[in-house]
Parts: C-alpha cells; sequence; structure tokens
C-alpha cells in the first residue's frame, strides 16, 4: 500500500505500524497496516473493498492520510477476474 495526501503527493514517515485502515463512505474497517517504511507499508486489506476503483480509503486515527492499495507485479489478472465475478453474483 501507498500512503498519499488529498493531491495524491507521498507521505514518508506518516503511519504507524498497527493503524487501522477504513473505507471513508462507510466508516468500515477494511483492514491494518503491518509494517510501514517511508511512504508505503505491507498489511492485510479486505481485497473486495481494497480493489473497488472508487475506493476512498484512510487511516483511521489520521484522516489526512489517504491509503492506495497497489497489486503487486506477480499478481494474476486472473485472481483480479474472479474477485470481480464473484462481487457481481454477492
Amino acid at each position: 500500500m501507498k500512503f498519499v495526501d488529498a493531491n495524491d503527493q507521498e507521505l514518508e514517515q506518516a503511519v504507524a505500524p498497527g493503524s487501522e485502515v477504513v473505507d471513508e463512505a462507510s466508516g468500515k474497517k477494511i483492514g491494518t497496516v503491518n509494517t510501514a517504511l517511508g511512504s508505503r507499508g505491507m498489511g492485510l486489506l479486505r481485497l473486495e473493498e481494497a480493489l473497488k476503483q472508487n475506493s476512498s480509503l484512510r487511516i483511521s486515527d489520521n484522516r489526512d492520510v489517504r491509503v492506495k492499495a497497489i497489486k503487486p507485479d506477480w499478481w494474476l489478472a486472473e485472481w483480479t477476474q474472479m474477485l470481480e465475478q464473484q462481487s457481481a453474483v454477492a
């Protein structure tokens, strides 16, 4: 994941491990930051929420920090298609 401000500028050292990631629209917790270094972090996120095109993710205790989910290079396109199909059925 990448931590940015409202202008999509990367934020350095703005997030601590253990921070909660929430969907701003619903207020629902969708994950947790496990580790953070500079403007990048790793953690666990609910895929369906994190990969939505119009998702608005934020750090729960710092409204100025937006979170962008990043799919790694090894992520298979089929996984995204499968997730989209499952979401359409539900």
